[in-house]
């Protein structure tokens, strides 16, 4: 393989490695364009989800926007994934080879899977787990 398809090969697994930025980029990639306010809002409300009560405080919205600012759309934006203005609120994909949306798309059919669906789809009883 090639030194800059390698090097770009892990950059994205790297920022695909991060919760919240797969989830930023299945919004964008549906939506191509978004505000900084409402990717805060959808990712809160994701991030909720992944509490046993289903809530979000109005501190854990704060959080989110800081490390969407200072965080995940720098890393982003420096993997040429996205592209977000200082000047604008608008954030959105940048055009990406299609081998990032084969990627995407692995881990949102992983992260949306059961594990009873998983075991069912690679033929196993839930008895065998590794």
């Amino acid at each position: 393989m090639h030194d800059d398809s390698s090097t770009r090969l892990d950059t994205v697994f790297a920022l695909l490695s991060d919760a919240d930025r797969r989830r930023l980029l299945y919004y964008l990639r549906e939506h191509g364009t978004a505000t900084r306010t409402e990717l805060a809002d959808v990712l809160t409300g994701w991030r909720a989800t992944d509490r046993p009560d289903g809530t979000a405080s109005d501190e854990d919205r704060h959080q989110l926007e800081c490390e969407l600012h200072h965080r995940h759309l720098p890393a982003l934006q420096d993997g040429g994934l996205v592209s977000a203005s200082l000047d604008s609120d608008i954030v959105e994909t940048t055009d990406w080879p299609p081998w990032v949306d084969r990627c995407l798309d692995l881990a949102f059919a992983v992260e949306t899977t059961t594990d009873a669906e998983a075991d069912r789809q690679a033929g196993r009883s839930s008895g065998e787990r590794n």
